[in-house]
């Protein structure tokens, strides 16, 4: 028997990705990976049926019950209470591919529509590329299924260069100087190579920006230190002023004798 880990739930560093009722093609790669590896598939495409002896009808719906469960924790909490109608986990799969799972040629035309709109944006590099490449690779793959094994390398070639040029031409305009740099080389280079150099220029502009901030900060604070200072100068001079002012005032009274100043001050 296969050494098998059933946890009841799915460890989210082996699936990611939640189904939605938008992803189904992503999702359903992903399904299929993990149980494979369990080796458990066979309950969904029929190789594992239900025994009939009681003994092994009981571990084996013990596995179909874990299955369920995975399943169930990695699809959207509204779409549970569909498949409640179902008691085997290749049942839900079949009424999940049978709702969700689009002819190749509607999907096609989505992916089209998702590809060409789709832009950076605020996004970072790392974020665009991943989710540029996940609908190109599914778009890739309805297109690569009905072109014959002999030009499949030349048209694999094609698409290649098509890729790197749309993800380049969606990039937003904090880059322009970058691409325009990447597509101006001869050869142009490969995708993961404009990939590499577009996260280093990235963390350029990143460190520029934190440059630039403390820079104005720096500028700011001087500004205020010098109008302080002349703040000081100006308020010293004043006292400077007062000073003298003072000392006249002093010096008049001190020729003043003292008889006349009490008639002044009784005069007040």
């Amino acid at each position: 028997m296969a050494n098998e880990n059933f946890s009841g739930r799915i460890p989210t560093e082996t699936l990611a990705i939640k189904f939605t009722g938008k992803n189904y093609a992503t999702w359903e790669f992903q399904f299929r990976m993990f149980l494979k590896g369990k080796e458990l598939w066979g309950h969904i495409d029929g190789s594992l049926m239900a025994p009939e002896n009681t003994k092994d009808l009981g571990q084996w719906e013990t596995k179909d019950a874990r299955i369920i469960s995975w399943l169930l924790g990695s699809i959207e909490a509204h779409m549970v209470n569909n498949l409640r109608p179902f008691n085997t986990a290749k049942e839900m799969w079949d009424y999940l591919k049978r709702i969700y799972h689009q002819d190749n040629t509607a999907r096609r035309f989505q992916l089209e529509l998702e590809i060409g709109n789709l832009s950076q944006g605020d996004l970072s590099i790392e974020q665009y590329y991943s989710g540029f490449l996940n609908l190109w690779g599914e778009y890739s793959n309805i297109i690569y299924s009905k072109v014959p094994k002999e030009a499949l390398a030349s048209i694999q070639a094609i698409h290649e260069v098509s890729k790197r040029d749309q993800f380049l031409m969606k990039l937003r305009s904090d880059f322009d100087v970058a691409r325009a740099g990447l597509l101006n080389r001869n050869p142009v280079p490969s995708l993961d190579i404009c990939l590499g150099e577009l996260l280093r220029e990235e963390q350029r502009l990143a460190t520029q920006a934190v440059l630039g901030a403390s820079l104005e900060k720096s500028t700011v604070i001087n500004v205020a230190y010098a109008a302080q200072g002349r703040n000081r100068v100006r308020n010293s001079a004043t006292i400077v002023s007062n000073m003298g002012t003072l000392s006249r005032s002093v010096l008049h009274v001190r020729k003043i004798d003292e008889p006349k100043l009490f008639k002044l001050l009784f005069q007040i």
